[in-house]
């Protein structure tokens, strides 16, 4: 595998992830002084995910190739 499809895979990943999460989305609790808040963590994949874009640009630009006459 390459990079770029590397960091496609791992994209995909996290993408499932919070879609199986939206889709039955639970509650943020607090448990022995330990918060958990579901809001934040999708953010934090939002941000993932943002972050892995930015880096498969970098690897792999697109770019949209045309032809002009001067």
């Amino acid at each position: 595998m390459t990079q770029v499809a590397d960091l496609c895979t791992i994209r995909d990943q996290i993408v499932a992830n919070v879609k199986a999460e939206s889709l039955s989305p639970k509650p943020s609790y607090s448990i022995d002084g330990e918060s958990v808040d579901w809001t934040t963590w999708a953010k934090a994949q939002q941000d993932r995910i943002e972050q892995l874009n930015r880096m498969i640009n970098a690897v792999e630009p697109y770019f949209l190739a045309t032809r002009h006459s001067l």
